[in-house]
């Protein structure tokens, strides 16, 4: 085991056929990095804000640059994004048009400039990897985080643990025992599909696997357990016969009937169900927070007030409607991705958004039809995944996020399918001589 580890470090891409591991370059040491200062360091704890902001903020201004050089430099690749992206522009520049009817252009501004930049080190990511590469670089930086956390919580437990509410819940090396809750959700997920894949050592996969999912029961994370449940709940039901979308129905409504007889038994039974995650039936107060957010939506409710413009005035701006509740002070964001979004962009943003995620599922649908190993199934169990966590927390429209930054990497892989397929069956359309 300790040697599987080892190998592992030396670089994030399985061996080939030969034997031997593809080199580790500069490019993909920054892309690892990246990723890895977009899953919420941990030098915030450490240092304090001040540090955090002096250090990560031209940490990301040169992630922005160094991804705009690079599609620059494979502009060959980019160009077909730019001409057949369509929706996928849309939803990403959406937040940054805002600001021409923001409360807050300077706010909005700001923040969806670095939204965009996110989203296009997804695009990036799509233009350069496979998703199966992807897989593989997530899985890499999983390992040191998943490692990192371990070593937290057993030999520094005032930073690896939470010491205030939730006393004992495993923070990690995240700002939050959520923030631990949610990546370590994913990352059980990507060690299952590596495992299932062969992606690296299969041993070292599976005790990870194991290891994680115990972490995220340990992060008293309601959020991040239950999407983890979700996603392995789905999981049977992605293998399926290949081959004809007649056959891969049943299993598709299967999955869609899982998660809805899921989500009934909870609502009729959120006490119990919540009390074993230490939350109450009113989720944390979201309960009565919520109808008044929606309230603020009707204010707005065809363009929104700008990208998080809702909340930049506090209680000067149009959170003022907010101020007579006690619990306010903690939720400064919607604390759902839906509203949120409604919030920022309103109907239409959102109903681009929800077009283009449609758009997205078919041509992932289509393609786990033809591909035969499973790290196709990683893009549909994160959507499961990214979906359930905002129902009662942010991540869709959240800048400087690893789980925005893969549904922009999933939603330009799946136009880079579509690009592909169309061109294929023009090419079979050509009469031959």
């Amino acid at each position: 085991m300790l040697s599987s580890l080892l190998s592992e470090f030396k670089s994030p891409f399985p061996a080939n056929a030969d034997g031997k591991r593809p080199a580790m370059g500069l490019e993909t040491a920054f892309v690892l990095l990246s990723l890895a200062l977009y899953m919420d360091p941990v030098i915030e704890i450490v240092f304090g804000i001040r540090v955090y902001n002096i250090l990560t903020q031209p940490a990301y201004l040169l992630t922005y640059l160094v991804v705009a050089y690079f599609l620059y430099r494979d502009r060959d690749r980019t160009v077909p994004f730019i001409k057949n992206g369509g929706l996928l522009w849309l939803v990403l520049f959406l937040p940054l048009l805002s600001t021409a009817w923001s409360l807050y252009p300077d706010v909005t501004l700001r923040r969806s400039f670095a939204l965009v930049n996110n989203g296009l080190f997804g695009v990036y990511l799509a233009t350069r990897y496979s998703l199966k590469e992807f897989l593989s670089l997530l899985r890499y930086v999983f390992i040191f985080i998943v490692l990192l956390s371990l070593l937290f919580a057993v030999a520094f437990p005032w930073w690896g643990l939470v010491q205030e509410i939730h006393v004992g819940a495993l923070r990690g090396v995240f700002t939050h025992k959520n923030g631990a809750g949610v990546r370590l959700a994913i990352a059980a997920i990507v060690f299952l599909l590596c495992y299932i894949d062969r992606i690296g050592s299969r041993a070292l996969n599976l005790a990870l696997f194991i290891l994680t999912s115990g972490m995220t029961v340990a992060t008293q994370s309601s959020t991040g357990l239950g999407a983890l449940l979700l996603s392995i709940a789905a999981l049977p039901f992605l293998f399926i016969p290949r081959g004809k979308l007649s056959q891969m129905m049943p299993a598709i409504f299967g999955t869609l009937f899982v998660g809805f007889v899921t989500l009934l038994f909870v609502v009729d039974n959120a006490d119990t169900v919540l009390a074993a995650f230490g939350e109450s039936s009113n989720l944390t107060g979201r309960a009565t927070f919520w109808p008044i957010v929606i309230d603020g939506i009707y204010e707005k409710f065809w363009i929104g007030y700008g990208y998080e413009a809702f909340w930049a005035g506090g209680f000067d701006g149009p959170a003022a409607i907010l101020i007579h509740l006690a619990t306010v002070k903690a939720k400064f964001h919607a604390h759902n991705g839906f509203l949120e979004m409604m919030l920022s962009i309103g109907f239409v943003g959102t109903a681009v958004f929800m077009c283009s995620l449609w758009s997205t599922i078919l041509n992932l649908i289509l393609k786990l039809r033809e591909s035969q190993g499973v790290a196709s199934f990683f893009p549909i169990l994160f959507l499961i995944q990214f979906f359930a966590m905002n129902m009662v927390e942010t991540s869709i429209y959240s800048y400087n996020n690893v789980q925005w930054l893969i549904f922009m990497f999933i939603t330009a892989l799946a136009v880079k399918w579509e690009f592909n397929r169309r061109a294929q069956e023009r090419l079979r359309r050509v009469p031959t001589a």
